[in-house]
């Protein structure tokens, strides 16, 4: 209980609910692992931010320095001219879908990047109106409503279709989201990293499917706030498959990988890339540990898009 006699967790959106004591989770095919990545493309706002939704941390560039922060803002435009086709071409080679976290200010703006992404055959999840605008308990209910529905207005426009799926701006959220974000058609969101399996929210206006995230393997959190060597992010990343694949056995787990192509786009030397590259050039097309690796993940998006 907290001093005022409300019950700590108390949200009242989904009961607690531990892994050990729950019904057989599966996923199709009888697969271990759902393994979704979702890059981030968003855009940052020139001018002085508000202060209700300014988010806490600003990422990229030198850190926060005085308008204009030339550093900052180029540095994510750098992922939205360069980064970005990296992390597709990666993807790719690796048979994963691509799903695309946008704000509605890049799908405006970035026409020939969005059209690549639906070339690709992407899956779009609502991400904002920009990656400078945070939904915040600042906002009220009815400002936080406009937010999102001029979110999925823009990018109805611009997409030619409303996505089902929802990531806050550093996975803010307020008390009212859930119910909001249900009310407007959403059928799950990603802002929630509470467990290793979709799990369901409850609102008056419906309920709607949790996806949660990795959080310590968002590839901002674990390279930039927390310095994470590059080397070594590659390896957590196949130590938390390894883990997720072992604790299947008593009930399918899922792996959502948060990717900013501003930082994990960039031209870093990597050794999985050189295997790619010989794999490229070998009989099979991947080295045997990469492909057994894959075989026993099944890649699977919202829309029911499935790569095994």
């Amino acid at each position: 209980m907290t001093a005022d006699g409300s019950r700590v967790g108390d949200h009242g959106l989904f009961p607690w609910s531990p892994i050990a004591s729950r019904s057989v989770f599966t996923w199709p095919g009888q697969a271990h692992v759902g393994l979704c990545a979702i890059v981030v493309l968003e855009s940052i706002e020139w001018g002085p931010l508000p202060r209700s939704t300014a988010p806490r941390v600003q990422r990229g560039g030198l850190g926060a320095r005085p308008f204009p922060d030339i550093a900052r803002v180029s540095h994510n435009e750098y992922g939205l001219r360069v980064g970005a086709f990296r992390v597709f071409d990666a993807l790719q080679a690796a048979r994963v879908p691509l799903v695309v976290a946008l704000d509605a200010a890049t799908a405006e703006r970035c026409e020939t990047l969005v059209n690549h992404c639906r070339d690709l055959g992407a899956e779009f999840v609502a991400h904002g109106t920009t990656g400078s605008r945070m939904i915040t308990a600042a906002l009220s209910e009815e400002q936080e409503r406009g937010e999102i529905e001029s979110t999925l207005e823009r990018l109805e426009s611009a997409l030619g279709q409303r996505p089902v799926g929802w990531i806050g701006v550093e996975h803010g959220e307020s008390v009212h989201t859930p119910r909001l974000l249900a009310e407007s058609g959403m059928r799950y969101v990603c802002d929630w990293v509470n467990d290793e399996q979709p799990f369901m929210i409850t609102t008056p206006a419906g309920d709607i499917v949790a996806l949660p995230l990795a959080l310590e393997l968002d590839d901002t959190y674990a390279l930039d706030d927390r310095g994470v060597p590059v080397w070594r992010y590659r390896t957590m990343i196949e130590d938390a498959s390894d883990r997720l694949v072992q604790d299947a056995a008593d009930g399918a787990r899922v792996l959502v990988l948060g990717l900013h192509p501003w930082l994990i786009g960039q031209a870093f030397p990597d050794r999985g890339a050189r295997a790619r590259t010989r794999a490229r050039h070998s009989p099979s097309g991947c080295s045997s540990r990469h492909g057994t690796r894959a075989r026993r993940v099944v890649v699977r998006t919202k829309s029911g898009g499935r790569a095994e």
